[in-house]
């Protein structure tokens, strides 16, 4: 083979399967030590997320929703017992124009107002509350 005498053409396929069998046996030491080391890793994850799952208690969780919920809510009925207490809502208004070149108008319109009201924010407030009740009574930590 390319004019070397048999011995040199064996050699060279041998050092080369060998350095090949090296290089397998190298890529397999490397696999198997990330494995040991992602192992770890999840084991101090777990023993993380166990630790807290321990510190966190479902009474401070429910505490603190209650108290928003009834600062929200009763804040809002509250104010109605007591008519001498104005409510001001600030909602913004769009500029008019004409044909896009000229503007004019815009700004803030104040709305001030005594008793009951609710302004248009408090639909979306009440259903962030309780999405967030949901998504922290889905997200149970087994234990």
């Amino acid at each position: 083979m390319f004019g070397l005498p048999q011995e040199a053409v064996v050699g060279l396929i041998s050092g080369v399967g060998g350095f090949v069998m090296k290089l397998q046996a190298q890529k397999l030491a490397n696999q198997q030590e990330l494995f040991k080391m992602t192992l770890q890793k999840q084991g101090a994850n777990t023993d993380s997320a166990d630790s807290a799952a321990r510190r966190g208690s479902p009474f401070l969780r429910k505490f603190a929703a209650m108290i928003v919920l009834l600062v929200a809510f009763l804040g809002v009925f509250i104010v109605a017992f007591f008519p001498d207490i104005p409510v001001t809502i600030v909602e913004p208004v769009e500029p008019k124009s004409f044909l896009g070149i000229f503007s004019w108008g815009g700004g803030n319109k104040m709305t001030v107002a005594n008793g009951f009201v609710i302004p248009v924010w408090f639909k979306y407030s009440v259903i962030s509350i309780i999405h967030f009740l949901f998504g922290t009574g889905a997200a149970k930590v087994s234990k």
